[in-house]
């Protein structure tokens, strides 16, 4: 994982070295090489599920393409068998990590080696990308990549694989034939994955170390006012152990001359869920409006009926399955859903309110909808919601070993906590452009400016790596998605 100290101080130091060194037409050798031991480090056990995966998709693409002209009806069945295999391998192992306990009637040499880990590192981000890929092949969106060491980057590239962003491979094509990689460009990427290692270390995984407890819990089994620190102090986490993984992973990318799209911009601000979704795990969004949304709405462009609301409805509830095969990410999926088609219905009436109520309604549902997206079972939501409202049944006291550090809360997560509902505000962005037009004429306080802010980079960024010395290893929440 990216904020391992083996990852940090071993391996990522040898790759950049190397890449940096080689000659440009030796450079997607060498990720690639980086990238399978990356993944063998990691998931070694499906190795011959990502051979499969790339193998079969390459040269199913370029059979897509070669029928696309004078056989369009059997590409059309190509396109939809890749889409059918992808997704049955996808929602194999989804159940499996849910249910494959009780699943009895596969040979035990199987199960033993899935439930050492039950999903493949980044199978839910690769199976997207490739079926994006073979759709935009069918649609002439792009060519099939001619080169299968090429392929095999885009699928296995390390800095996107375990938690996105969710990229197309017509964004990457470019990128693969030439790219520019440079010192300068590598100061960027590895500033931006330091911001990220902060975000990740400091914020999510200190305020973990108190969310993580109530959760564990098999009810909630604490009182109002924790409950309220834990709906918010969870709000923040997630916001900030994924956007952080998210920056590692675009400014390794940018270390590499590769260009990622943007995953996050300042969720908690937005006035609609609308405009949420527009701003929160953007890539995937973007991913079911372009081949979920937009196919639903050509399918069915002659109904009149609520086509478009229940089109959304259809795409977030599978938005919600997409996170999990259980009924609270269906929950979770469909008010998301419902909130959608109301605003689309009610739209106009909704931007007359006033904005600090357009804000109030949207954090609430975002709030609501965390209960469900982490609690373990629906009756332990439905218990959470009860306490948030002040319901003391249920209550026992529980010795500390077991609640532990609940009811106490060490002042560094309030700390973080703090910082992290500061910074999840578009603070920085406004006052990095306020220091770029004051210094606009001045190059050399400009030029300290950003002297200054590396050495505070630099300094937190040591101070993470501190602590996971100190903590040890936490993973990505999105990265067990």
């Amino acid at each position: 994982m990216f904020n391992s100290l083996f990852f940090l101080f071993l391996f990522l130091p040898a790759c950049i070295i190397v890449y940096l060194l080689v000659e440009n037409q030796y450079k997607n050798y060498v990720a690639l090489v980086a990238s399978i031991v990356f993944f063998i480090l990691k998931d070694y056990v499906y190795i011959p599920l990502m051979v499969f995966i790339i193998i079969f998709n390459y040269y199913l693409a370029k059979g897509i393409e070669g029928k696309r002209k004078k056989h369009p009806k059997q590409s059309q069945s190509l396109l939809i068998l890749g889409c059918i295999i992808n997704l049955v391998l996808l929602v194999f192992f989804k159940a499996f990590a849910v249910y494959g306990s009780q699943w009895h009637f596969l040979p035990k040499v199987l199960t033993d080696a899935i439930k050492q880990n039950p999903l493949p590192l980044g199978l839910s981000y690769i199976t997207f990308q490739v079926i994006s890929y073979l759709v935009d092949v069918y649609n002439k969106r792009c060519d099939s990549e001619k080169s299968l060491i090429n392929y095999s980057l885009y699928i296995l590239l390390f800095p996107k694989i375990l938690v996105g962003p969710i990229t197309p491979y017509r964004n990457l094509a470019s990128s693969f034939l030439n790219r520019e990689t440079s010192v300068s460009q590598a100061a960027s990427g590895i500033r931006r994955f330091i911001l990220g290692l902060i975000k990740k270390v400091l914020i999510a995984d200190t305020i973990a170390t108190a969310i993580n407890p109530a959760y564990s819990l098999s009810s909630p089994n604490f009182s109002t006012g924790i409950a309220w620190f834990v709906l918010i102090a969870y709000a923040i986490q997630i916001y900030f152990d994924f956007s952080g993984y998210t920056d590692m992973a675009i400014g390794l990318g940018k270390v590499l001359g590769f260009k990622f799209v943007e995953n996050f911009n300042y969720p908690y601000i937005s006035q609609s869920i609308a405009a949420f979704w527009r701003r929160w795990h953007i890539s995937l969004a973007s991913w079911f409006r372009d081949y979920v949304f937009y196919p639903l709405e050509f399918q069915f462009h002659g109904s009149k009926f609520l086509r478009q609301q229940i089109n959304i409805m259809v795409v977030f509830l599978l938005l919600g399955l997409w996170h999990g095969l259980t009924l609270n990410y269906l929950i979770w999926g469909g008010m998301h859903g419902i909130a959608l088609a109301i605003e689309m219905t009610y739209i106009k009436k909704i931007k007359r309110l006033w904005l600090p109520l357009q804000h109030l309604y949207t954090i609430i549902i975002i709030l609501s909808g965390w209960v469900f997206f982490r609690s373990s079972s629906l009756n332990y939501a439905l218990d959470f919601f009860a306490r948030l409202l002040g319901s003391k049944q249920g209550i026992t006291q529980l010795p500390f070993s077991v609640t532990q550090p609940l009811p106490i809360i060490n002042h560094s997560v309030w700390i973080a906590l703090i910082f992290g509902i500061i910074f999840s505000l578009p603070v920085l962005p406004y006052f990095r452009d306020k220091f770029e037009k004051l210094t606009e004429q001045h190059l050399r306080t400009r030029q300290m400016g950003q002297l200054i802010s590396d050495l505070v980079l630099l300094a937190f960024g040591v101070l993470s790596v501190a602590a996971l010395t100190n903590t040890g290893l936490s993973a990505s929440i999105y990265g067990g998605f």
